[in-house]
């Protein structure tokens, strides 16, 4: 047997991971600025959900930071080629990484949800109420059981970032169960964040502008819910042989489901600055005068009191030229 050919070649996966992460990490950032700017000034209807999304792009970023640190100890290459120091910080900061990770693609949800509900609005929708609410309970319990899991399976956390450590880790088919679990779960509760909107549409009378809304919700969840599933068949990986090259393709999952549930709970902010950008032209106001009581002309001005001209290429100089007239008409 050639014991060469079985070692695999000194490749680095590390810059192709780091520029997915950050490229999805800015975008989804730049689609929170634009919500908070949609309703922290044009609708000026600040909310707790916001908050939420705010929490979840902060966790993004952080998660972010920390792969890239791990990314620049060693993280994306075969363990083989790596120092034992570089072994401890990559793996180090690919665990610390995770919990952050983990609430930043729930969060998100939450937000959805809450939307979706406000949307609805009504009594009869009580159900669906408890429903959507109740897959949120689910979602974060079954995270927090799989990240609880995988750090204490090994009794010591630190055994997790010294794999030549003497420890006495437990079966991994627990763990693997309970990811597997919560996987299902966060693809089920994308899909039906992408499938509710079709009952919403189908069923309810709603404006023009909140079926813009749920469409793209809808169509930002189905895309969440397809990298959710790719993250599940990769779950596996939470036990890797060559723990800091296998988890690549888990992590860049990971992170794409992360920045597009992040999109989808933007997307409410999008019809209004369209609106305000596309739509919404410049409007001119004619200053107010305010005749004394008992001027001859004082009922010839009502009509000139406020105009709110919408073409903003009216000539507004002949109005303001027969108020002036009539102002030295009085003075006669």
């Amino acid at each position: 047997m050639n014991i060469t050919a079985a070692i695999p070649p000194d490749e680095d996966l590390g810059p192709a991971l780091n520029t997915i992460a950050w490229t999805g990490t800015i975008v989804s950032t730049i689609f929170v600025g634009l919500r908070l700017y949609s309703r922290g000034f044009l609708t000026r209807s600040i909310s707790w959900d916001d908050g939420v999304v705010v929490l979840a792009a902060l966790l993004n970023i952080i998660t972010s930071a920390f792969l890239s640190v791990a990314i620049a100890s060693g993280f994306g290459r075969h363990i083989i080629y790596l120092t034992d120091d570089e072994i401890t910080r990559a793996l180090y900061y690919s665990v610390i990484q995770r919990p952050p990770g983990i609430l930043a693609y729930c969060f998100p949800k939450l937000s959805l949800v809450t939307l979706l509900c406000t949307i609805m609005g009504n009594a009869k929708s009580r159900a669906w109420f408890w429903f959507l609410h109740s897959m949120n309970v689910v979602l974060f319990v079954t995270a927090i059981a799989a990240f609880t899991l995988f750090l204490s399976r090994c009794g010591s956390v630190t055994a997790l970032w010294h794999p030549s450590s003497p420890a006495h880790c437990s079966d991994p088919s627990t763990l693997i169960t309970v990811s597997y679990v919560h996987g299902s779960w966060s693809a089920f509760v994308d899909g039906v964040l992408a499938s509710f909107p079709i009952y919403l549409l189908w069923n309810l009378q709603i404006k023009r502008r909140q079926k813009f809304i749920v469409i793209a919700v809808m169509g930002a969840s189905l895309l969440a819910s397809a990298a959710a599933i790719v993250k599940t068949t990769q779950l596996p990986l939470n036990d890797p042989k060559d723990a800091t090259w296998d988890p690549f393709h888990l992590f860049i999952s990971t992170y794409i489901e992360t920045d597009l549930v992040i999109i989808a709970a933007c997307t409410p902010a999008l019809p209004k600055i369209l609106e305000t950008v596309c739509y919404k032209r410049p409007r001119k106001i004619v200053p107010q005068y305010e005749p004394e009581s008992g001027n001859s002309f004082s009922h010839r001005l009502q009509g000139y009191r406020k105009f709110d001209i919408e073409d903003s290429s009216t000539d507004m100089t002949p109005l303001q030229d027969d108020v002036e007239r009539l102002h030295n008409k009085e003075d006669e």
